[in-house]
């Protein structure tokens, strides 16, 4: 048996592919693309789900900077290493991260966009709803939030520019 391999049923990865897995993993900026020009329409940021990494974010981020938006992916603490780094993490500390990415983001450019996926969607939505948040449009892909609470946070008066901003288009 090949030395990459465990004696149980799991593989470990190729030692000699670890330095393209870390890139893939790792967080990554995507420009908007050249057809934009100087019209840059803002910053996208783009989380991921839970045990994964920045790397299932980057077909999005790619179309996101096609319309011109500069897209980040995020790498949340305890992902992209070993499945126990989890354990030592919290979804304070995934919180903590999505809101210090937005806030670069809204010191950088006008418009912020927040995208989350799955645990991503939850940090994401409750960045956007926080109080004074810079967000300006929020997409949120299988977030495992109940109705009840999103109703509620609909009916809050205090977070208006989630509610009438456009629903057709990031732009």
């Amino acid at each position: 048996m090949p030395s990459a391999k465990r004696s149980s049923s799991l593989l470990m990865h190729d030692p000699s592919q670890a330095a393209q897995e870390i890139e893939r993993a790792a967080p990554r900026e995507y420009p908007a693309a050249e057809h934009c020009a100087e019209q840059v329409a803002g910053t996208a940021i783009l989380v991921h789900g839970l045990s994964d990494t920045a790397f299932a974010m980057r077909d999005l981020a790619q179309s996101l900077s096609n319309q011109c938006y500069i897209s980040r992916t995020a790498l949340l603490p305890g992902h992209g290493t070993c499945a126990g780094d989890l354990l030592a993490v919290t979804h304070e500390d995934w919180t903590h991260t999505v809101r210090y990415l937005t806030e670069q983001a809204a010191r950088e450019h006008d418009r912020v966009v927040l995208l989350g996926y799955s645990l991503g969607a939850i940090a994401t939505m409750t960045v956007a709803l926080d109080e004074n948040s810079p967000v300006d449009a929020l997409l949120a892909i299988s977030p495992a939030y109940n109705i009840s609470t999103m109703s509620s946070a609909r009916r809050d008066s205090g977070h208006t520019a989630l509610r009438h901003g456009s629903h057709s288009s990031l732009r």
